[in-house]
């Protein structure tokens, strides 16, 4: 009953990919913030740029200075 509604998703689709990053990174937070990025990077130079919420480019402007002081 849990997983019934898994059925219907398509892992295959563009969006889909960035899903992932929170298992790879094994923070929450920062699995959210490269989702963010990934995604903005891949509607914007897939051509797809209207896709893309205005507030999503500032959220992504927000976790790439995250990610540059971080590692800094």
């Amino acid at each position: 009953m849990i997983f019934s509604s898994c059925k219907s998703l398509n892992v295959f689709e563009t969006d889909s990919r960035v899903a992932p990053m929170m298992v790879l990174t094994c923070n929450i937070a920062d699995g959210i913030g490269w989702g963010f990025i990934l995604y903005t990077f891949i509607k914007v130079f897939s051509g797809d740029r209207q896709a893309v919420p205005k507030m999503m480019y500032g959220l992504t402007g927000i976790f790439v200075l995250y990610f540059v002081l971080k590692f800094i």
